[in-house]
């Protein structure tokens, strides 16, 4: 369900040898435990009129961070900001039409009260594999298939032709809440159940929308998450590293940045032994020359509500 947030369990069913009953009885068990807390859409941003995605890190004066925090989050253009649980920044991130609106929301930032100031990564392209865990099944046919229906949809997403106001009006119920039935949104935009199925269905084909369900990984043992900067040299081909790094288990995020680092990862971690492990295997990359690790404590939910949906 982290691949596809509204499979049927009777397909899940089929897929695992055991009966629909016991599928549904394993769900409302997983839901109970908070394991699962919610489920989401992630979105193609480009098909939706919106060019780049820019992370910032925002300094603020000392014992201010939850006002700072508050006041960004009211930004337009801000979908998501948090603490980086070092006492003197917060992350930011921002969808954004063109480098215009983010001089404009960086501007807007720096003059929030007890701002210090700010640093910009510009993501040039996203990977998201949150399904990469190590407590649940990383064998090569998932990821090969989670490969080719990535490619799929940024085939088809780049071909895309726009939306309208009841697609939009469709994508902002599901991301509340991406299980909800089609036949409550068409009650409350008064339109046919038949309309939603099939809008639905077409976002999903084009890859301009993925539904996935939303966990929290502090439930089954990771203490903290990863932000791991990385270099490598110009005449290595990026897309074999790329690969290399996707089949380190639980890097659940691959960022192509602009910037002092050609790519970020987020990693979810269980024990120190653990960040060793994985800085190792990064180190070991053929081409890679510069990492930079900064750890924060585990978000209570993953994947946050629309992230990107992965581009390359």
């Amino acid at each position: 369900m982290l691949k596809d947030g509204r499979k049927e369990f009777s397909k899940i069913s089929r897929e695992a040898g055991v009966s629909k009953d016991v599928i549904w009885q394993r769900y409302k068990k997983i839901k109970k435990k908070k394991i699962i807390v919610g489920a989401t859409l992630q979105l193609h941003y480009a098909s939706l009129g919106y060019n780049a995605v820019a992370n910032f890190f925002v300094k603020f004066e000392p014992g201010k961070e939850d006002p700072v925090i508050r006041s960004v989050k009211k930004i337009r253009g801000i979908f998501s900001a948090g603490s980086m649980k070092n006492n003197s920044e917060i992350w930011v991130v921002a969808t954004l039409k063109d480098i215009e609106e983010m001089e404009q929301i960086k501007q807007r930032i720096k003059e929030l009260p007890f701002v210090l100031g700010l640093t910009t990564i510009v993501w040039m392209g996203l990977r998201s594999i949150i399904e990469n865990l190590s407590v649940l099944s990383t064998n090569e046919t998932l990821r090969e298939t989670s490969a080719a229906e990535m490619q799929k949809g940024n085939n088809i997403a780049r071909a895309a032709g726009k939306i309208d106001e009841t697609d939009r009006q469709i994508i902002d119920k599901l991301s509340v809440n991406g299980r909800t039935s089609f036949r409550k949104i068409a009650n409350e935009l008064s339109i046919s159940t038949d309309t939603v199925t099939r809008r639905y269905r077409n976002l999903k084909q084009q890859g301009i929308i993925k539904t996935v369900i939303q966990i929290n990984p502090v439930k089954i043992g990771y203490i903290a998450e990863a932000f791991i900067d990385l270099s490598y040299v110009p005449q290595q081909n990026a897309s074999d590293i790329v690969e290399t790094l996707s089949k380190i288990p639980d890097v659940i995020k691959i960022i192509k940045t602009s910037g002092d680092f050609d790519l970020r990862l987020f990693v979810l971690i269980k024990n120190l032994e653990h960040i060793f492990t994985i800085q190792n295997k990064i180190a070991a990359i053929l081409g890679v020359t510069k990492i930079k690790i900064v750890l924060q404590k585990t978000p209570p939910i993953i994947p946050f509500s629309r992230e990107n949906i992965s581009t390359f």
